[in-house]
């Protein structure tokens, strides 16, 4: 239990497709806010699959799933997780600016 990291929390990311996470990844994962329930809410707007580093990063930078979904109303899809870091990070809000398709 060190760190936060439960068995609970543990056995709800094997659950998302995270059944392999040493200490090491686990650690972080926790300590900067990477819950299941996050992983959940981006999984449900497309993001599957994503590296524990991925997940951080999103986390880290206020990467939101409710973000995502305003991003993707907006016509904002199919961005790489480093493309929505980058518009996070620069501030950029899609009410108004809906994409061209």
């Amino acid at each position: 239990r060190s760190q936060g990291v439960t068995a609970d929390y543990v056995s709800e990311l094997k659950s998302l497709g995270y059944p392999q996470l040493s200490a090491p990844k686990l650690i972080p994962l926790r300590r900067l806010g990477v819950s299941p329930h996050f992983v959940r809410e981006l999984q449900g707007v497309g993001y599957r699959d994503l590296s524990p580093g991925a997940l951080i990063n999103l986390r880290a930078m206020g990467v939101t799933p409710e973000w995502v979904r305003e991003l993707k109303d907006a016509g904002w899809t199919g961005l790489s997780t480093d493309q929505l870091v980058t518009l996070r990070s620069e501030g950029f809000q899609p009410q108004g600016w809906r994409r061209k398709p």
